[in-house]
């Protein structure tokens, strides 16, 4: 398991959307290629992550990734 496909399979559903959504509005990613993180068939390049662990820090989770 990805560590994007563990922080995106523990988010809490009420919070699911919208973390999905300042993902793609942040990194500026598409559809397919938050599914292809949240399903685990790709693991985020290294230069998303600090933008995702902004993002998570903003919904309330601690860091994705050790930078």
């Amino acid at each position: 398991m990805t560590k994007f496909q563990d922080f995106y399979g523990n988010v809490r559903v009420k919070d699911a959307e919208s973390v999905r959504n300042a993902v793609q509005s942040d990194c500026g990613i598409s559809d397919q290629s938050f599914r292809n993180w949240a399903g685990g068939v790709f693991e985020p390049d290294s230069r998303w992550w600090s933008i995702l662990n902004g993002v998570a820090e903003r919904f309330g989770y601690g860091k994705i990734y050790v930078l």
